[in-house]
């Protein structure tokens, strides 16, 4: 098969604009779909972010939950109930030990679940 030179010269850069454009077309399909399936929509509708109120009875995650160390697949993974002390912006709560004396160190809400007795 012999191709002439000409020829070669003039098709070729419009088929690299085609393949640009068809390029183009399938990143801006896939960013669609990506968008409807992976959005912030339905992860919003899923996760709630986790409130409380003062006075609340809640449970904490276990230390060892909290640090990531394994253990034995009988061991508690919630302790308490604890008292919300006070609530705040930052979502880090400080919590009371019914019957004790000396408050605890605030603890993130994600370490916090509600109790309900």
């Amino acid at each position: 098969m012999v191709l002439r030179s000409g020829v070669l010269h003039e098709a070729r850069p419009q088929e690299l604009e085609a393949l640009d454009e068809n390029d183009d077309k399938a990143c801006s399909n896939l960013q669609v779909i990506r968008d409807e399936l992976l959005g912030p929509t339905s992860y919003d509708n899923v996760v709630r972010p986790r409130k409380f109120q003062v006075g609340d009875l809640v449970l904490r995650a276990a230390p060892y939950i909290m640090r990531g160390i394994s253990s034995s697949k009988l061991a508690p993974k919630w302790e308490g109930p604890f008292i919300i002390m006070e609530t705040n912006e930052t979502r880090y709560y400080p919590i009371d030990k019914p019957g004790s004396d000396k408050p605890m160190a605030p603890i993130n809400a994600k370490c916090l679940k509600m109790h309900y007795p």
